[in-house]
C-alpha cells in the first residue's frame, strides 16, 4: 500500500483548436494511491487524481481521475479494468464538452 498527498503551482501552454495559445497558471492538488498483493491471485488498485483550479482564469476548474484494478485469474492471466475522467469547466473552445472520459477492458498473459 502506498499513498501520496502533494500540491503546489503548475504553468503550462494550451493549444486548442481554431483559439489562440495561452498560457495558464493553476493551483495543483494530487492525490495517489496504490495497494497491490506479491501472491496468488497477484492484486492490483491504482487511483489517480488531480484538482487544478486556475489561478489566471478566475472561475476555471480542472480536474482528472484514473483508476484501475487488475487481477490474476489464474497463473500469469490476469483481467484489468481502468476509468479515466478528464473534466473542464470552461474548455477553450467554445461548444467543446467539458468531459472526457472512456472504461478500458484488458486481458494479459505475462510470460
Amino acid at each position: 500500500m502506498d499513498s501520496v498527498l502533494g500540491g503546489g503551482v503548475s504553468v503550462n501552454e494550451e493549444y486548442a483548436v481554431d483559439t489562440p495559445a495561452t498560457t495558464n497558471t493553476e493551483a495543483l492538488a494530487t492525490f495517489q494511491y496504490a495497494y497491490f498483493t506479491q501472491h496468488f491471485p497477484k492484486t492490483s488498485f491504482d487511483l489517480d487524481t488531480r484538482l487544478l483550479p486556475s489561478l489566471s482564469d478566475l472561475g476555471r476548474v480542472r480536474f482528472e481521475i484514473s483508476t484501475s484494478v487488475r487481477r490474476e485469474l489464474f497463473r500469469d492471466l490476469t483481467v484489468a479494468l481502468s476509468f479515466y475522467d478528464t473534466y473542464d469547466s470552461r474548455p477553450p473552445t467554445e461548444g467543446a464538452l467539458g468531459n472526457d472520459y472512456g472504461v478500458v477492458t484488458t486481458i494479459g498473459w505475462t510470460f
